[in-house]
């Protein structure tokens, strides 16, 4: 009995080495990826340099939970000028401050912000991709600076109560669904510069009485 019982002792203290082995294991793996990747943590920021020794970052997340986000210009003595796909996809924040230098805005970088309201963009900003502030119900006040050369499709979809935006000129197609279901769009100063509409840009943007 008493052999037993060390038996079922020592196979119990096998199995835990083995798992917290296991569990370094699956640690040092996830550590060696993000270092093969490149992302550093920097406060509520994830960010990535954009090519080494060029001085300049992309920010790949934001994990804080301020009211008022001000993005700073440089990290690590490092310009910000790119905002990620997804950045600050979720975040909580109901104004957002976008800092001079950024050039370009990813794929949904902002989108889905439920308590958004105000977005400040930078001049000098000259790119922002598909469905960058989609589905951001409560944004009612954002400026597209005259800098900005292209714009994706679906940027605003889904934005129920933004009520005026100015296109920049220079803009030439307004894409695919850009103001979808913006059910409060009353004014969109449209640039002679504009020589295509795309496939539902306005859809569903009436307001039922």
């Amino acid at each position: 009995m008493l052999r037993r019982f060390w038996i079922v002792v020592c196979i119990g203290f096998c199995l835990a080495a083995v798992r917290e082995s296991g569990a370094q294991n699956v640690q040092a793996e996830e550590l060696q990826i993000r270092a093969a990747d490149g992302e550093q943590k920097y406060a509520n920021y994830t960010y990535k340099e954009i090519q080494n020794g060029t001085g300049t970052v992309r920010i790949t997340r934001y994990s804080g939970n301020e009211t008022d986000v001000v993005i700073p210009d440089k990290i690590d003595n490092k310009k910000v000028v790119t905002i990620s796909d997804g950045a600050f996809r979720y975040c909580g924040a109901y104004s957002i401050t976008v800092p001079e230098g950024v050039t370009k805005i990813d794929d949904y970088a902002f989108s889905e912000c439920p308590r958004l309201v105000s977005v400040i963009l930078p001049d000098g900003l000259e790119t922002i991709d598909t469905g960058a502030f989609w589905c951001c119900p409560n944004l009612v006040d954002i400026h597209l600076p005259s800098s900005v050369k292209s714009i994706g499709g679906r940027i605003f979809g889904e934005c129920a109560t933004l009520a005026d935006l100015s296109i920049p000129d220079g803009i030439t197609e307004i894409s695919g669904s850009m103001f979808e279901n913006c059910k409060s769009l009353l004014d969109v100063d449209i640039p002679f510069s504009v020589k295509k509409i795309g496939n539902m840009a306005f859809a569903g943007r009436f307001r039922q009485s």
